[in-house]
């Protein structure tokens, strides 16, 4: 957040200045890092109220300075982030993915239960912090997560309810099904643009700039990854024999996505473009001998790499009214017009 102040705001103290005099709020307080700041947004679509979850302060530099006013930048976090970075974990956890990560946010993080949203996993997982933050260990433990229903994969975010731990195919059909059947929803979610054609068009829910992409798809380099068929090889050290699977995205390798895949190669791919080696972890985090691989890696690890990859293709950056009815995680609808040489003519791209 940026803020412009004109000077004559706070009082400064002797140190700062011996004739006490008004000065500027960043040099006044002084604005040192890890201040709590109250935020309220309104408008006609609700509230942002950031009055009882504060933010923390990072860092304040001032981006832009005349003789009669500046301009600084704030950059900051939730409190949690500051305890993800000063207060590391060590110790072993077992059992759940799912309720490791409630155990790490509530335990660790302080964060309240009613502000956690976390979707059950069917997989288990042991391990050890190795001294990271409880959000650092999070973040890792997504792409090894597996829902009870669908394909492998997570996203771990934080909006103004509270921390989320959702899996991407729940994200997916919870959005999808909401633009379809709830029409309040799939409103406040739809925005639109045809700024080629006309710019007189005025709609709350209109794309302010031209839409841009700031990723689009490349083939050569998703064939080279493996993206649509790929061979994975998992070795077991404990009977010293590997299994071998392979993954192919066009026959049903992934339940949920936001559009189907599409490879303009006649006849698909016709062999895997890429080989992958795992070592399955046998007995690492359990005394004695235990033949069962730690959190499988032949359960998750092709469609969790398949997942991320395809969510990935296509990244469009756009700018719209303030409204705060929109959340991280939600799926919305854009309309965007392309040019014909009349307006009737113009095509529209729904993403």
């Amino acid at each position: 957040m940026s803020f412009l102040d004109s000077g004559g705001s706070v009082k400064a103290d002797k140190e700062q200045d011996s004739n006490e005099r008004l000065t500027n709020i960043h040099d006044g307080l002084p604005i040192t890092g890890l201040e709590d700041v109250e935020i309220k947004i309104e408008s006609k679509f609700g509230t942002l109220d950031f009055k009882k979850n504060p933010l923390k302060i990072n860092s304040a530099p001032v981006i832009s300075q005349e003789s009669n006013r500046q301009t600084v930048f704030l950059s900051m976090n939730s409190a949690p982030a500051v305890i993800n970075n000063d207060s590391p974990i060590a110790r072993k956890f077992k059992g759940s993915i799912s309720d490791t990560v409630t155990k790490i946010l509530t335990n660790d993080l302080k964060i309240t239960e009613n502000r956690i949203k976390v979707d059950k996993t069917r997989n288990s997982y042991a391990f050890v912090g190795r001294r990271r933050g409880g959000l650092d260990i999070i973040n890792d433990l997504c792409r090894r997560s597996i829902p009870v229903n669908g394909d492998a994969g997570y996203f771990f975010y934080e909006t103004q309810d509270g921390f989320n731990f959702r899996s991407i195919d729940k994200l997916i059909e919870e959005g999808t099904e909401k633009i379809k059947s709830d029409a309040s929803y799939k409103t406040s979610h739809t925005y639109f643009y045809d700024g080629v054609l006309s710019n007189s068009a005025e709609n709350d829910f209109k794309i302010l700039i031209e839409p841009r992409f700031t990723k689009d798809q490349d083939v050569l380099n998703a064939l080279k990854e493996g993206h649509y068929y790929s061979h994975n090889i998992f070795y077991d050290p404990r009977t010293q024999k590997k299994d071998e699977k392979t993954f192919k995205l066009e026959e049903g390798g992934l339940k949920q996505t936001l559009g189907k895949p599409k490879l303009a190669l006649e006849g698909g791919v016709k062999s895997f473009t890429k080989v992958n080696m795992h070592i399955l972890d046998i007995g690492s985090q359990e005394p004695g001998v235990d033949v069962n691989p730690n959190n499988d890696p032949r359960e998750w690890l092709a469609t969790s790499r398949a997942r991320y990859n395809l969510l990935h293709t296509q990244m469009m950056f756009i700018q719209v009214p303030c409204n705060l009815e929109l959340k991280a995680g939600e799926v919305i609808r854009c309309e965007i017009e392309f040019p014909g040489e009349k307006k009737e003519e113009g095509a529209v791209s729904q993403q």
